[in-house]
């Protein structure tokens, strides 16, 4: 059986093959979220005299008796109009089962929406919406002969439907990355495994099928995209990892016919790095996010800037174990947001992290105080408009895994 979850160190959000029973017990590691509405601050935020609360938790939907789940993609049309998906899982008895999960937010409330699920191991991964009456979404689906095939569905504006990818492959393939700029060019990025081990992979939409994409490609390395953004039909990036033999942060570009490797800064972690997100305002402009890994329990957040020409590594203004970011949205070259987690440090839990880029430098932002029981949070993904961010993830406590979503 394939689950995908986070493990709460250096090494985040890998794919590994476990017991059905075992699946359970990760499943479980979860909490219940004492979630405030906008507006409202949670027990132990900030009161009259200190500094506010500058990310509040949102209130998010009850999942049916029995199932986890957490949110990984996120895409807002308007402040008022954003779809998340993710993965739910319920145990049977037998196995887990996991499903494909959507909630979307009216700019008052979220609420859980129908979305398919083809197979009873099926999962969610990204979401793009071009239009308040178009958005897809990728992931991936395990097949009667338990391989992983690539997951797209589409939402015209009344109902999700699942529409035809290409084929696994011979060993499987998954889409994790995705972005659309019209409800006809579409790009999404992940992985395919190979009898060697694993190589990068792309699809494309337009309008009508989804079809495979020349392969993008780190020469002479097992490589994996895990996140694209497009700022134009004929610009894309791409970014990931390679392992050439050590990680390597791994960028791509897509010009409509070929992609071409742009050669991400190294800043050179003895236990590699990798890029996990990014964003583009144009094509020589771009921020990306991800991590290196400083040593077998601590890493640290990266950021890298792409001008055009080159990748350069930006400070992170950001202390403490393990920051990790997994997810970026810019206003703007002068307003950017990522989002991710910080490390526990042994005295408390792993909570929800979010940093800003003013134009000068990354600093951490206030987040919204933890519920007693979550022993762990992580945001996955960021989405900014003029007059807010919206982000999402999950929490883990004593039985259970939410859906998470805050709001600054």
């Amino acid at each position: 059986m394939k689950f995908h979850f986070h493990c709460w160190g250096n090494s985040v959000r890998k794919y590994v093959t476990i017991a059905p029973k075992a699946g359970l017990a990760l499943i479980l590691t979860g909490i219940t979220t004492l979630a405030a509405p906008i507006g409202v601050a949670p027990a132990g935020a900030a009161s009259a005299g200190t500094t506010p609360v500058a990310w509040r938790v949102q209130s998010t939907p009850t999942l049916p008796a029995g199932d986890n789940g957490g949110l990984a993609g996120l895409s807002c049309v308007t402040a008022s109009n954003c779809w998340a998906v993710g993965t739910k899982s319920h145990y049977t008895g037998e196995e887990v089962q996991r499903a494909a999960l959507a909630e979307h937010w009216n700019g008052t409330a979220w609420a859980l929406r129908t979305i398919p699920s083809p197979t009873s191991q099926t999962e969610l991964d990204a979401v793009s919406c071009p239009s308040a009456t178009d958005c897809e979404a990728v992931g991936s689906a395990e097949n009667a002969q338990g391989i992983y095939q690539p997951l797209a569905e589409r939402w015209n504006g009344t109902a999700w439907t699942v529409q035809t990818t290409p084929g696994p492959g011979r060993y499987g393939r998954d889409l994790t990355g995705l972005a659309c700029v019209s409800t006809a060019d579409c790009v999404a990025v992940g992985v395919s495994s190979t009898e060697q081990g694993y190589t990068s992979w792309a699809s494309g939409w337009n309008g009508h099928a989804w079809t495979t994409l020349p392969a993008p490609e780190a020469a002479g390395a097992a490589s994996e995209l895990t996140a694209v953004t497009c700022s134009s039909a004929t610009w894309c990036l791409a970014v990931g990892k390679a392992d050439d033999p050590d990680e390597l942060p791994l960028a791509e570009s897509w010009n409509g016919r070929i992609w071409t490797v742009r050669k991400a800064a190294n800043p050179g972690g003895p236990d590699g790095s990798e890029l996990d997100a990014v964003t583009c305002s144009s094509s020589t402009s771009c921020r990306a996010v991800g991590e290196e890994n400083t040593s077998a329990s601590t890493g640290s957040a990266l950021a890298e800037r792409w001008n055009g020409s080159y990748w350069a590594v930006q400070a992170m203004h950001i202390s403490g174990a393990g920051p990790f970011l997994f997810g970026v949205s810019c206003l703007s070259a002068a307003d950017c947001t990522a989002v991710g987690y910080q490390a526990s440090t042994g005295t408390g839990p792993a909570l929800a992290l979010a940093a800003r880029w003013d134009g000068t430098s990354w600093t951490r932002q206030t987040m919204a105080a933890p519920s007693p029981s979550v022993t762990e949070s992580i945001l996955e993904h960021v989405s900014c408009t003029a007059t807010r961010c919206l982000a999402v993830g999950s929490t883990l406590g004593t039985a259970m895994q939410k859906p998470l979503a805050e709001t600054n």
